[in-house]
C-alpha cells in the first residue's frame, strides 16, 4: 500500500531562506552654519581687546584675565572639525591665543614688574603718530595797557608795536596749549613743569621750549584737567589757557 503524495505544484514549497533587503542611506555631510565660526572671532576680539584697552586707562594700575580668548580657540576648533571655513576658525583661534597671552602678560608684569615689562599701551603704540591736537585761535582781548613794556618779537610771535610783550606772552602760552592739549586727550599730563637757568621748561623725562627771560610759568594739575599761566615777571601781566574752550585768555 502506498504512502500519501505530494500533489503539490512545482516550486510551491520554496525552502530557501527569504532576503530581505536592507534599506541604504546616503550620509550626506551638512556644513555648519557661520555662527560659531564668528563667535569666536568675536570672543578673540574681545580676549585681545580687553587688556589693551583697560591697561591704557589713565592712571590705571592692575591686570586682566579672561577666559574669553580661551572660549575662542575652543569654538574655533570645534567649528573647524565640523566642516566650517578655514578662514573664520584661523582668525578666531589666533585673536583668542593672542588674547590669553596678553592677559597672561598682564598678570605676570603686575606681580613681578622688575621681570616683566610692562603690557604696551594703546596711547604708546599711537603717540608717534598721532597728530597734534590743534588749539583754537586766542581771542582778541583789547585790555588797556598803559604800562605794557617795548621789548622785542619773541621768536614766532606776531608783530604788535602798540604791544609787544602781550603778543610774545599770547605765542608761548598758545605753543604750551597745543602740546598739553595733546597729552590731556591721550592721559598723559605732566605732573610738574619746571624752568632750567636757561630758560628751557622741562618735566620728567620731556623738553619743552624756551621762554623768554622775564617770563615765568603756573603750571598744576586739576581733576582730569590742567591749569597753565604764563606771566612776564616785571609787569605781572599773564596769558593763560582755558582747557575746555581750548583757547587763550588773559588772567
Amino acid at each position: 500500500m502506498s504512502g500519501p503524495r505530494d500533489w503539490s505544484p512545482a516550486g510551491y514549497w520554496d525552502e530557501s531562506p527569504t532576503r530581505s533587503r536592507r534599506p541604504v542611506f546616503a550620509s550626506t555631510r551638512v556644513r555648519p552654519r557661520p555662527l560659531n565660526g564668528l563667535v569666536s572671532v568675536m570672543l578673540g576680539l574681545i580676549a585681545t581687546a580687553l587688556p589693551l584697552l583697560a591697561l591704557s586707562r589713565p592712571n590705571y594700575t592692575g591686570w586682566v584675565i579672561t577666559t574669553a580668548g580661551v572660549s575662542a580657540v575652543a569654538l574655533a576648533v570645534r567649528y573647524r572639525r565640523a566642516g566650517g571655513a578655514l578662514f573664520l576658525s584661523a582668525v578666531g583661534g589666533t585673536l583668542g591665543v593672542a588674547g590669553t597671552i596678553l592677559c597672561i602678560w598682564s598678570l605676570a608684569a603686575f606681580y613681578s614688574p622688575g621681570r616683566v615689562p610692562a603690557i604696551p599701551k594703546l596711547q604708546g603704540l599711537t603717540a608717534a603718530s598721532a597728530p597734534l591736537v590743534a588749539v583754537a585761535q586766542p581771542l582778541k582781548v583789547s585790555t588797556p595797557t598803559p604800562a605794557a613794556r617795548a621789548v622785542p618779537p619773541f621768536d614766532g610771535a606776531d608783530v604788535d608795536p602798540a604791544n609787544q610783550l602781550h603778543a610774545n606772552l599770547v605765542h608761548v602760552a598758545f605753543a604750551f596749549g597745543a602740546v598739553l592739549q595733546y597729552d590731556r586727550a591721550h592721559g598723559m599730563l605732566p605732573s610738574v613743569l619746571s624752568v632750567e637757568p636757561d630758560g628751557t621748561v622741562v618735566s620728567p623725562g620731556v623738553t619743552y621750549s624756551k621762554i623768554a627771560p622775564y617770563m615765568s610759568i603756573e603750571y598744576g594739575l586739576t581733576p582730569g584737567s590742567y591749569t597753565f599761566t604764563v606771566r612776564d615777571t616785571v609787569s605781572g601781566m599773564a596769558v593763560g589757557i582755558d582747557p575746555d574752550s581750548n583757547k587763550v585768555v588773559d588772567r
